[in-house]
């Protein structure tokens, strides 16, 4: 399954119990009109959030039709 990997900033203060209370949150939000959050990886001050993959421009497509 191909996916979009997000890395947060190493430099980042927040903490690895805020980044999963954030997580829960992203995850629990759920509409048509967003990537859904597959999930997630912790290994030391990394953070990763790994989402569905969409292929350039295939979001506007997706929410207005739009063929380019």
């Amino acid at each position: 399954t191909v996916v979009a990997v997000k890395q947060l900033s190493v430099a980042s203060q927040q903490g690895k119990s805020q980044f999963i209370a954030e997580v829960a949150t992203i995850s629990a939000v759920q509409h048509r009109n967003l990537v859904k959050l597959r999930g997630c990886c912790i290994e030391g001050k990394r953070h990763l959030l790994v989402y569905e993959y969409l292929e350039n421009k295939s979001l506007d497509q997706a929410l207005f039709g739009m063929i380019t």
